[in-house]
């Protein structure tokens, strides 16, 4: 599992097809569906606990993280690849 610095959440603002996550026990599963023990530790060593995300066929397509919970168009964003 990488992550990659893509900007600021303010670039993706306009994008209709990402959905905001930030329930703590969503996040922690997402990470854990998609990097197992791996995704839990990037999720607590950058404190990611908030995620955009796209759902594709069923499964995580996109997924974004930023730091903290509360999505400031200011914070940093992370794609987030397996």
């Amino acid at each position: 599992m990488k992550i990659k610095n893509i900007g600021t959440i303010e670039d993706i603002q306009e994008r209709t097809d990402l959905t905001l996550v930030t329930d703590s026990q969503e996040v922690y599963t997402i990470f854990e569906h998609i990097g197992g023990n791996q995704g839990l530790r990037i999720q607590d060593e950058y404190g990611f606990y908030g995620l955009f995300v796209t759902v594709e066929n069923g499964d995580y397509g996109e997924v974004y993280a930023y730091n903290g919970s509360i999505p400031h168009l200011w914070k940093e964003l992370y794609e987030v690849l397996d």
